[in-house]
């Protein structure tokens, strides 16, 4: 889907951004060679959310609560998570290429998602 530009923009979205949404986008910067540094920094950027905006933070809180989840768990962005994913993907696959050969995206897939990409408008 975000390889094809005729199904573009595209969205990707969870409750807070940073489970579902940040290891999706996550994948898809490594595919397109962003360094894993510049990934999980961006990625401890959603913990900015609750920073800047207690009362969602507040709600999120209480869902969290009401699911009888811990809030120390489960809001938060820790940069470790990613770098475990990372970790755990060069080292089952050799590298994160070796992860996309195995699931099948081949090089003339992840060509199309970048040149894709690169040709989306930019929306802020």
């Amino acid at each position: 889907i975000v390889a094809d530009p005729a199904r573009h923009p595209v969205a990707i979205f969870c409750t807070a951004g940073k489970d579902r949404t940040g290891l999706v986008v996550a994948l898809i910067l490594r595919c397109l060679s962003v360094p894993s540094h510049a990934i999980i920094n961006d990625y401890v950027r959603s913990e900015e959310m609750y920073r800047e905006n207690p009362s969602e933070k507040a709600r999120q809180v209480e869902l969290l609560k009401r699911a009888g989840l811990t809030v120390e768990r489960w809001i938060g962005n820790p940069s470790r998570v990613l770098v475990h994913v990372f970790q755990k993907i060069n080292a089952r696959f050799g590298s994160f290429d070796g992860y996309l050969d195995w699931i099948g995206l081949h090089q003339s897939q992840r060509d199309q998602l970048a040149l894709s990409l690169q040709d989306s408008p930019r929306f802020i």
